[in-house]
């Protein structure tokens, strides 16, 4: 249904007092619109950068050419009434794809080669893969460039808000990833200085033996001598008498 529409919750308190109010009419340029739902509008200050700071009514492509301003891609003019009317078509810029992806960025690839379009005029973008480790560290590594665009692209506030938080992500990504490697890069040194005082430790305590070794050795030597000097004395004695 074309004429169906979805507002935010401050539109409809603003105009209705309440956000119960599927099935009402609202006019635009007298042609009613009626109320499909509402819906709670993001809020924050990303939601307010990318476009969300005032209020939103969702409608059909065909409500919004015909009563409203499209502001992204090219339009045409074409006569919707016989009495000569005219609305803008056209202005999609934005296409979102649902769809199994059964090899890893597959779907991503296939889309770029098939959408005949060259690299400078389209933005392709893989959600499903946009926040793991890797596509983290290429945001960081493009940290700074990253924000220099030279593509005629206007974005929807979902991809504006998604792209910042690519940018926080990356940026606690990098953190996390210096804290891990500093662990372990600590345990590293730690187990390395145990095993060397370990090694240092074995080798005085075999000098200890070793020392201990010669002293009983020399102990036992001098006894021996004393044993010999005895006898050799006692027997001197007796061979006098």
């Amino acid at each position: 249904m074309s004429n169906y529409i979805v507002l935010d919750k401050q539109i409809a308190w603003d105009m209705f007092g309440s956000s119960d109010i599927c099935g009402e009419v609202v006019y635009i340029n007298n042609f009613p619109h009626y109320i499909a739902g509402v819906v709670d509008r993001e809020e924050g200050r990303f939601s307010d950068a990318a476009g969300l700071k005032e209020p939103v009514i969702y409608m059909s492509y065909e409500s919004l050419s015909r009563f409203g301003d499209i502001y992204s891609g090219r339009t045409v003019e074409k006569e919707i009434s016989e009495t000569g009317q005219k609305a803008k078509f056209g202005g999609i810029n934005c296409y979102e794809i649902a769809c199994p992806n059964p090899v890893e960025g597959i779907v991503c690839k296939y889309i770029t080669e098939s959408c005949g379009l060259d690299g400078g005029s389209v933005h392709i973008c893989e959600n499903s893969e946009r926040f793991k480790p890797m596509s983290l560290l290429e945001v960081a590594a493009s940290f700074g460039t990253r924000s220099m665009w030279q593509k005629a692209i206007y974005y929807p506030y979902w991809e504006n808000i998604a792209r910042g938080y690519e940018d926080v992500l990356s940026v606690l990504f990098i953190i996390g990833l210096f804290l891990k490697v500093s662990v372990v890069v600590t345990v590293i040194l730690f187990v390395k200085n145990c095993y060397t005082h370990r090694e240092t430790d074995l080798h005085g305590l075999m000098e200890k033996l070793a020392d201990k070794k010669y002293e009983l050795e020399v102990k036992i030597n001098d006894r021996k001598k004393k044993k010999r000097i005895s006898k050799w004395e006692k027997d001197n004695l007796s061979g006098e008498q």
